[in-house]
């Protein structure tokens, strides 16, 4: 009998230590899988199960246009180059991101008020050396720059002419398409140009800068039948006065070109705003900088016209080009006949003296 309970004794020892030994086919029981899964399940934040697979997605904003806005002046010294390179760097600082084209070739001159030495310019674009967004350099503020071609750089006689009018014409029309900026600033220059009709046409607006000077005020007329003759009656044309004395004179520069226009033309010209003459400006200039960055530039009377123009440019584009008959000019009367003469009598003698 003892030998029969050792022996049984040693089979129940033997069945123990065969139940202790972990199956080596079943995997471990891992209890903290399950207890991220209950985690997961009661958060707060979880999907919920009953969220259906066809929900539509939310609509994505759709991209915002390219807007090209061309500045041209009757006369030279008016200021395009200046203005054009102010509102540039203005829309920028306001968050806007800006092109700005220097489409005076033979006279470029942006590069030297942005303080930049592109090794590219129109010229290359031209001729099909380069691409036009590729040639864009780096300018103040983000903005970026084409640079015009220089008389002494241009090597290629092919490139004064009709020709080269319509394939400026194409390069900003090429950077619209492949929407480069928000805005596409073009400093077109001054004169009844084929340059300038051609640039119309690819055009969004037409900001005609002039002064209060007759001269100017007359040019700026004159301007006005070339531009819409080759657009027209979709291109819309706003007039900017620089160099006023105060925003009353340049209300009433305004106001006598928008009259002469409506009369003798039909034409339904728009006021953008009045930039008052500032000695900061030439000083801006001469070193290299919008007066709009300059340091204090809040204490400019010209830099803080611009900012105010620029902020009507771009919060409220569609409107700020209104025909000039719905727009109230406050502080000024409607000259009416009155301008219509000046404007007359400045063209005749301008004939005669011709």
């Amino acid at each position: 009998m003892s030998d029969q309970a050792d022996a049984l004794r040693h089979l129940f020892a033997a069945k123990a230590q065969d139940e202790s030994v972990p199956d080596r086919d079943m995997p471990e029981r891992d209890d903290s899988i399950g207890w991220t899964l209950q985690a997961d399940l009661t958060r707060d934040d979880a999907e919920p199960r009953d969220r259906t697979i066809d929900e539509p997605a939310p609509p994505t904003p759709e991209p915002k246009p390219t807007r090209v806005l061309s500045l041209i002046s009757g006369k030279g010294g008016a200021g395009t180059s200046v203005m054009s390179h102010n509102l540039a760097v203005s829309l920028a600082r306001k968050g806007d991101c800006v092109v700005l084209v220097d489409a005076d070739y033979g006279l470029g001159q942006l590069e030297i008020l942005c303080d930049r030495r592109p090794t590219v310019d129109l010229e290359d674009v031209l001729a099909g050396r380069i691409a036009p967004e590729d040639a864009l350099v780096e300018g103040p503020e983000g903005i970026r720059l084409l640079a015009g071609s220089h008389a002494a750089r241009m090597n290629e006689a092919w490139l004064v002419g009709p020709a080269t009018d319509e394939l400026v014409a194409q390069v900003v029309g090429e950077l619209r398409e492949k929407q480069v900026a928000d805005w596409i600033l073009v400093d077109v220059g001054s004169g009844l140009t084929v340059r300038s009709q051609t640039l119309a046409c690819a055009s969004d607006a037409m900001v005609v800068v002039t002064t209060p000077e007759q001269a100017s005020i007359a040019a700026s007329h004159a301007l006005f039948s070339h531009l819409r003759r080759a657009a027209g009656s979709h291109l819309k044309l706003v007039t900017l006065v620089n160099k006023a004395s105060s925003h009353r004179a340049g209300h009433e520069a305004a106001d006598r070109l928008i009259q002469a226009a409506r009369l003798f033309q039909g034409l339904s010209v728009g006021f953008l705003g009045t930039v008052r003459d500032d000695l900061d400006v030439p000083r801006a200039v001469r070193n290299r900088m919008a007066v709009v960055q300059a340091p204090g530039w809040w204490l400019s009377t010209a830099a803080r016209d611009i900012e105010r123009v620029s902020s009507l440019v771009r919060l409220d584009f569609e409107k700020w080009a209104t025909a000039a008959s719905e727009m109230a000019i406050p502080g000024v009367n409607v000259l009416g006949t009155a301008a219509a003469d000046l404007i007359t009598d400045s063209i005749r003698s301008q004939r005669k003296a011709g």
